[in-house]
This record gives C-alpha cells, sequence and structure tokens, in this order.
C-alpha cells in the first residue's frame, strides 16, 4: 500500500520539482534578475486618491521587521557571494526601503501599478528589462505582488512579503524561471 501510495504521489508531481536551492545557485552564479517583493508591511489602507510617491504617510510602510528582513536579506546575499549589481525599485517607500541596503536604488515607476490593470507599456517595459541580459551579478528588482504577477510566472505559487523570483533573462524580453526563493532561505 505504501508503495503504491509512494508511485501516485511521484505521478502527481512534475518531473523536476525546483527548490530554493535552484534560486540561490542561480543568484550565486550570476546572470540572472531577482524581483522581490517588498519587505513586510503595516496594515495602512493605502488610498490611491491621495497616494503620493514623496509622501511616505500616504503609503503602506515597512514595519520595523520588515525593516530588519530587508537588512537580514542583504547580509545573507553577501554571505552567500551574491554580488547585486543593479538594484531598482518602485518609487513606493516599502519598495525602495527594502532595496536599500542592498546599494543604490534606481526607482523605477514601471514596476508600481497604480489600480489593478497591468497591462500597457509599463507592463511591456517590465517584460525588457527582465528580459535584458545581466552583464555582471545579478539585476535586483523590489515590487510588489500584482506588478510582478503580471510578468512572472508565479499564479499559484506563494510569494509572501520579501520572498523573491530568480529569471535568466534571454533577450528581447524572454526569460526563463528559475524559482522563488522564501525570503528566509536566503
Amino acid at each position: 500500500m505504501r508503495r503504491l501510495l509512494l508511485g501516485l504521489v511521484a505521478v502527481a508531481l512534475p518531473m523536476r520539482v525546483s527548490t530554493a536551492q535552484d534560486g540561490i545557485a542561480a543568484g550565486r552564479q550570476g546572470g540572472v534578475a531577482i524581483v522581490c517583493r517588498h519587505g513586510m508591511t503595516n496594515s495602512f489602507d493605502e488610498n490611491e486618491m491621495t497616494l503620493r510617491y514623496d509622501d511616505a504617510a500616504t503609503q503602506r510602510r515597512l514595519t520595523e521587521r520588515g525593516e530588519r528582513q530587508a537588512d537580514a536579506m542583504a547580509r545573507a546575499f553577501r554571505s552567500l557571494g551574491i554580488t547585486v549589481s543593479e538594484v531598482i525599485a518602485s518609487p513606493m517607500q516599502r519598495t525602495r526601503r527594502t532595496a536599500e541596503p542592498f546599494g543604490p536604488v534606481v526607482l523605477d515607476s514601471s514596476w508600481h501599478t497604480r489600480g489593478s490593470d497591468y497591462t500597457g507599456p509599463k507592463r511591456d517595459q517590465r517584460r525588457e528589462l527582465l528580459g535584458r541580459p545581466v552583464s555582471s551579478g545579478v539585476r535586483l528588482i523590489v515590487s510588489h505582488i500584482g506588478t510582478m504577477q503580471s510578468v512572472l510566472p508565479i499564479r499559484g505559487r506563494p510569494v509572501d512579503e520579501g520572498d523573491c523570483v530568480v529569471v535568466r533573462p534571454s533577450g528581447d524580453g524572454r526569460f526563463d524561471f528559475v524559482d522563488v526563493v522564501p525570503w528566509r532561505a536566503w
């Protein structure tokens, strides 16, 4: 009976189950984009009508735990030998603060979408950046779950605050999915 159950489980699982180790190994190797969801936040409800990029009081912010989480992730990247050569974040305060421990941050509004329409030119810009080869180290992008779901094959996969998706750019707006790495795995 046990052998039958194990056989049924093996048939139900995909041929190759990705683990966080795949994403970590790819990060060490370099040449990948790592797209992370911002760190842990409070439950402040943002109002799209009054939201301003330059006013943190109008936005949901990282909690103290989220600030520590971002610092811990940056330290873990360094201890794992993952060289971050480029840091990009949505202009929201929580993404910028998550990205800052990794190095100088370039704010890119294509990584934040107001409302629920994730299509159009911004989506095209995100896909282009994900497909653009990384010459050395890794490209780190910090964004939001809806924006990430609009361009990454992660539907149905849990991506909690601080978790990251690793992709290998192949040019022309194309990329290969490598792994989802929970923030604690780094």
